[in-house]
Formats: structure tokens, sequence, C-alpha cells
């Protein structure tokens, strides 16, 4: 007899695949211990800013969020999830 079981999984993915995929090619640590790519947290995003010495404030705005650099007036990023604004603000602080 052969058993079978059916794993349905529903994930809620906020930020665009194409997104996280640039995170992980400009070094952002999204693989876990098994190589899987995950979405990084609003939390994890934060940190890894503030490791940069850039994240200032994130900040509600018509139809999304802006992410202000530390120390800069204006805002540096928008995005439509505040995953999102993150995720570009660390991608621009890694340019450098």
């Amino acid at each position: 007899m052969r058993l079978s079981k059916q794993l349905k999984v529903n994930i809620k993915i906020d930020m665009d695949y194409k997104l996280i995929l640039k995170l992980k090619d400009a070094g952002f640590p999204i693989e876990d211990n098994r190589g899987l790519i995950g979405e990084p947290t609003l939390s994890e995003l934060i940190k890894e800013c503030d490791k940069l010495d850039g994240f200032g404030q994130l900040g509600r705005a018509a139809g999304g969020w802006n992410v202000w650099q530390l120390g800069i007036r204006e805002p540096k990023v928008f995005g439509e999830t505040p995953e999102e604004a993150v995720a570009k603000l660390w991608l621009e602080l890694n340019k450098k």
C-alpha cells in the first residue's frame, strides 16, 4: 500500500521576485542553510541598511512608501510596500 500526503503551502510574497533576486545577486544574506532563497523581512532589511549607516526613516506616501537615507532630507527611494522600499534603499547603499 502506498501512502501519499499532499502538502498545501500558501505563501504571501510582498516583494517582487525580481527584486529578491537583485538582492541576492548584490550579496544580501537571504539564503537559508539549505540554499533556499526567501523573502527578507522588514526587520532584516532595516538591520542590513543600518550596517551601511543608511536607514533614516520609513514613511507612508501616496500609493506606497518612502524611505529616507540617514542624514538626507529628501526621500531616497519609493516602493509599493515597506519591504520593497527598504530593499531598494539597501541596493542603492550597496552600490557605493
